[in-house]
């Protein structure tokens, strides 16, 4: 299977918005008391075998009930995301390309599970102090 990757470009040592529309199986915008749990890990991709990071997210602090359009979604669309996490700098500290999968699990009866399309963020080097 060949997904299509999220990409985007940052500096190392800095946060990274990772921002999605996210939709259940059933075809309705997910929202906070849909999803269960959200699990992410971490990648540099010259290594998918070992992760720099990963954990579990507040649901209530990464999903919306309502689609959102802010700065950070400019130029995108004028539908809007329901997921917003902020990878924290510690995560991408050093120059190369990384990989952020999610992992969701829904609160329906059948604790249905999907992965969101990975995030590939290129990091680069600070030339400047």
């Amino acid at each position: 299977m060949n997904c299509d990757t999220i990409k985007g470009c940052i500096f190392e040592d800095s946060a990274f918005n990772m921002m999605a529309r996210l939709i259940s199986v059933g075809g309705e915008y997910v929202t906070k008391s849909s999803v269960s749990t959200i699990t992410w890990k971490a990648f540099n991709i010259t290594d998918e075998s070992t992760s720099v990071g990963s954990g579990s997210l507040v649901v209530d602090d990464v999903i919306f009930d309502t689609l959102q359009i802010d700065g950070r979604w400019a130029g995108r669309d004028n539908l809007g995301y329901n997921f917003l996490q902020v990878l924290p700098a510690s995560i991408l500290t050093s120059p190369g390309t990384y990989r952020i999968e999610h992992k969701v699990v829904m609160a329906d009866a059948d604790s249905t599970e999907f992965y969101l399309h990975p995030f590939q963020p290129k990091v680069e080097s600070i030339w400047s102090s």
